[in-house]
């Protein structure tokens, strides 16, 4: 293994990290989709946007949990 500085080194920690948040965003965004249009219907491409938009980790898992009470996709979609 080749020697690694310790500027490197922590490079490399936070691009992984950094890697890791987008992932967790996404995967946020992708279930707040799924389970809008399997409680509401397909969604359309400018409220897809709007979710895609988010990268607020808090206001995603928000409305994720939202999904639950509420009967209105227009009131999730207004907590992003």
């Amino acid at each position: 293994m080749p020697y690694l500085s310790t500027a490197e080194r922590i490079g490399m920690e936070k691009g992984m990290e950094k890697g890791i948040e987008k992932g967790i965003e996404k995967a946020k965004q992708d279930d707040l989709i799924a389970l809008l249009e399997a409680k509401f219907g397909k969604l359309t491409a400018k409220e897809k946007e709007k979710i895609k938009n988010c990268k607020d980790v808090k206001k995603l898992n928000s409305a994720i949990l939202k999904v639950i009470k509420l009967n209105s996709k227009e009131k999730i979609l207004k907590l992003l």
